[in-house]
């Protein structure tokens, strides 16, 4: 994935949550928030993880991470139709270092008139991240 596709994958996923939410890229395409927009060597992984941060505390993370899932997931028709996709997630679902939250990269995307953001983790706690998952792809 490349980055205009990562700000695409973030456009629908706010489309199909009604702008009702954030999102933090906590997978390995966070790194396209701080990287080179013109690297090719970042493109191998299809899928973006968007952990889902409702706006209102009162919303319901799991159900809007489902819906993200089911409508731009793998095996959905926008998967078909890009070649990429999203995964829909909460932010329990990574190992995070002590502190992440205050170096969140941020990314700007159009939403259709409308300039959004949404946060990646940085570099380092990506890497932490990664490391602390323990799965062989990740090393």
């Amino acid at each position: 994935m490349r980055r205009h596709e990562l700000l695409h994958v973030l456009r629908a996923a706010d489309s199909v949550t009604n702008g009702r939410v954030k999102f933090v890229i906590i997978g390995s395409q966070a790194i396209l928030g701080t990287a080179d927009p013109s690297s090719h060597i970042l493109s191998r992984s299809m899928e973006a993880d968007l952990a889902v941060v409702p706006s209102d505390e009162n919303e319901d993370a799991e159900r809007y991470a489902a819906i993200v899932d089911g409508a731009i997931g793998n095996g959905s028709p926008f998967a078909s139709n890009f070649g990429y996709y999203a995964d829909g997630v909460e932010i329990k679902t990574a190992d995070l270092a002590p502190g992440w939250q205050q170096r969140l990269v941020e990314i700007a995307y159009d939403a259709y008139g409308t300039t959004r953001s949404a946060e990646c983790l940085s570099a380092a706690d990506l890497a932490v991240s990664k490391l602390l998952a323990g799965r062989e792809k990740d090393f």
